[in-house]
């Protein structure tokens, strides 16, 4: 499999290579409950492409995408190991199940697309997939998303653990409780185990090796958890798991634009970079690091964090 046979190779090549200079590299690997995650990426990647209307550039509406989770979930199985393999059609699993073409004035489903076998998991691909969990640093669960946290914190070396559950201050909150794996149907349930056979697999592996890791930690790594989790903070509509976060001293800003980009002389340089910070920006092709009370305008979002 590609990872374990070419990026897990070559990051552990790296963490050798940057020891000399005091740094190191650290792997992690974090899975959801399957329902759960397919439920997620549904509502995230697929949904929105069911409701559209019907066109054949690009490919939308639920004449090629399905119509609701389990005419798309029926195509796709075990996400979560494919996507640590690597070798298993990742991309597959953001395209429509159905191609569309037109009878006379009309645009109607086609074939289903082909899904070569390569892109399943078996028994074979998942002796591969132990075989790479069982050399990463740092394993967990989203159930037991704190303990991991910490976990990685104290390898690493994070400063501010603090953070807010995604999607938790803003959306219809009766729209999110019918997607809670108690209010599925027992069709849905059903349909939904039956494409997870390996990814129930890995997550009741790693489920076990977290709770071995925890245990083995002692009283005193959970006492840790207690006391940040006792530390939640809430402001508003936000909640803060480990306390209210700093304020952000700085944002990303378009560095492209000409006369109006920041002069060199306001760009930020920060102790852990070799260089100005300059990355790829989310709405911009380049970004760099400001003040954060600067004039310039923010690159999809303010927070530097």
């Amino acid at each position: 499999a590609h990872f374990i046979q070419n990026l897990l190779p070559d990051l552990l090549r790296l963490r050798k290579q940057v020891k000399q200079f005091g740094c190191g590299v650290t792997t992690s690997l974090l899975v959801r409950e399957p329902v759960a995650q397919y439920v997620s990426f549904y509502r995230y990647y697929i949904e929105k492409m069911q409701t559209f209307k019907t066109e054949l550039v690009p490919i939308k509406g639920k004449e090629a995408w399905g119509d609701g989770i389990l005419e798309w979930a029926g195509a796709v199985n075990d996400i979560q190991v494919r996507e640590l393999l690597g070798d298993c059609c990742t991309g597959q699993l953001r395209e429509s199940r159905w191609l569309l073409q037109r009878e006379g004035g009309r645009i109607v489903r086609g074939r289903e697309r082909t899904v070569p076998s390569s892109c399943s998991v078996d028994e074979r691909k998942w002796e591969v997939f132990k075989a790479a969990v069982s050399q990463i640093d740092v394993v967990g669960t989203t159930d037991k998303f704190d303990h991991f946290w910490l976990k990685l914190a104290g390898v690493v070396g994070f400063q501010h653990l603090e953070y807010e559950r995604s999607n938790q201050a803003s959306g219809d909150q009766n729209k999110q409780s019918i997607w809670r794996k108690d209010s599925l149907t027992a069709e849905v349930l059903q349909g939904l185990n039956n494409v997870t056979v390996y990814d129930r697999r890995a997550y009741e592996l790693i489920t076990k090796l977290q709770e071995e890791r925890i245990q083995a930690d002692g009283e005193n790594f959970q006492n840790l958890v207690d006391s940040y989790r006792g530390n939640t903070k809430v402001q508003g509509r936000r909640k803060y798991v480990g306390g209210a976060p700093p304020r952000s001293l700085y944002k990303w800003v378009d560095s492209l634009k000409g006369s109006t980009a920041p002069p060199v002389a306001e760009q930020i340089q920060l102790p852990f970079y070799t260089g100005r910070a300059i990355c790829k920006g989310f709405g911009s092709e380049q970004v760099v690091l400001v003040a954060k009370d600067a004039s310039y305008k923010c690159d999809r979002g303010c927070t530097f964090d």
